[in-house]
């Protein structure tokens, strides 16, 4: 059986190298699993070296299937609908504003039931009473994500 773990996190102002990098580490990590990690950028244009995404997260406005508000929505909330559990990752030096994206999955993922870590050195996210009740882990690093994802499907996926 595999197990879907959604990939919320800031990409608006981001390169696609501090977009990706975390995405991709938690990827490597369990390539050999059956825990398959879903990225919200897996099937969007490509930018390049250098470019940032747009303040709306999106690379390229023009391309039919993924460039529009309606396709990003439907794609995401598609992900999180389908997930077995959702890691948000928020960074307080990665994050000049609070991830609005993040924040909107983040509460789908909630009202859904899914479980979610929250990876944060954040003080504000931290303490935030609504997004306290909302996740289910806050936590520092990827290294306890990885920790409580093999803690909670490794006996699904075995």
């Amino acid at each position: 059986m595999k197990k879907y773990v959604y990939l919320g996190g800031p990409i608006a102002g981001h390169t696609s190298e501090s977009a990706k990098w975390w995405r991709e580490d938690l990827q490597n990590h369990f390539k050999n699993t059956n825990i398959r990690m879903i990225s919200p950028l897996r099937c969007e244009p490509e930018i390049g070296e250098g470019e940032v995404y747009d303040e709306e997260g999106i690379a390229a406005k023009d391309c039919i299937c993924f460039g529009s508000d309606k396709a990003i929505y439907s794609k995401n909330m598609l992900d999180v609908k389908s997930c077995d559990l959702m890691i948000a990752c928020m960074f307080a030096e990665q994050i000049k504003s609070i991830s609005l994206g993040t924040m909107i999955e983040i509460g789908w993922a909630s009202a859904l039931g899914k479980p979610i870590i929250l990876i944060t050195d954040d003080d504000r996210l931290k303490k935030h009473p609504v997004v306290k009740e909302s996740v289910n882990w806050i936590v520092p690093t990827l290294e306890d994500a990885q920790l409580i994802v093999y803690g909670l499907f490794n006996d699904y996926v075995e």
